[in-house]
């Protein structure tokens, strides 16, 4: 756009006092050249603004995506174009960042739980800082946790078990046995897009994060395991039986 046009077309957006203004087409339209074509209300234009940004971050992006289930394969909706009228078969938000992507579940436990009954280990490898902020290995550990501990690893059994309850326990794409715990490296990538993961999750009538903390299935020790705060993004380990924390379920692409 030229600098003329872009100046005229400032001066059509603040010109409050105008006839056109108090008669509600008070925001100009333009098109790709930057050309006005037409007008739109304060009101609807205000009611945009609302729906492209929650808490002062965008609505959207390239990163978060509703997952739902069609009758033979599942579709991936960016937020604005997903309908009401879908609800029924979304089973939860996707996060996308690089290479790696997880499916959050819509729900969450309906209360918080420990890690495991006592400190004992899960049997996975144990990781650094370092090393768990990069892990995304929740759909194996999770499996290797639940055949080590049982029903003594209540937070990942609770993630294994878990299935949507707007789909069959045996659906092949989100039945059960289709989902896991998350690593520490997916709970870092739901804390970026929190703000934009939950708009979707709201969009599907799902169960919203919360600012607190939330478990991993990456270990530290015997004793520990890692655990991220939504509050403010501290990464930290805690006793596995001691404290009780969110549980999340997620799934992926595969």
């Amino acid at each position: 756009m030229s600098t003329n046009k872009l100046k005229l077309a400032m001066k059509a957006l603040f010109r409050l006092n105008s006839a056109a203004a108090a008669s509600g087409a008070g925001i100009p339209i333009l098109d790709a050249q930057g050309e006005v074509i037409g007008s739109d209300t304060f009101e609807r234009v205000a009611a945009q603004f609302a729906l492209k940004g929650k808490d002062g971050q965008p609505r959207l992006g390239n990163s978060v995506f509703i997952a739902t289930v069609e009758s033979d394969y599942y579709r991936f909706w960016l937020p604005e174009y997903f309908a009401a009228s879908n609800v029924a078969n979304a089973v939860g938000v996707m996060v996308k960042d690089g290479d790696n992507h997880i499916i959050i579940a819509k729900d969450e436990a309906p209360a918080t739980m420990n890690w495991a009954t006592s400190n004992v280990a899960g049997g996975t490898t144990n990781c650094g800082r370092e090393a768990a902020m990069k892990d995304h290995d929740g759909r194996a550990k999770t499996k290797t946790v639940v055949n080590t501990l049982g029903e003594n690893a209540p937070f990942a059994k609770f993630c294994a078990d878990y299935y949507p309850s707007n789909m069959a326990v045996d659906n092949a794409f989100f039945g059960k046995g289709r989902w896991w715990a998350p690593a520490a490296g997916d709970l870092w990538m739901m804390y970026q897009h929190f703000n934009e993961i939950n708009y979707a999750l709201k969009l599907i009538n799902g169960t919203l994060l919360t600012r607190t903390a939330y478990w991993s299935i990456t270990e530290t020790s015997a004793t520990y395991a890692w655990l991220l705060y939504f509050t403010n993004g501290t990464f930290n380990s805690d006793f596995k039986s001691t404290n009780s924390f969110r549980v999340r379920p997620v799934s992926a692409f595969y």
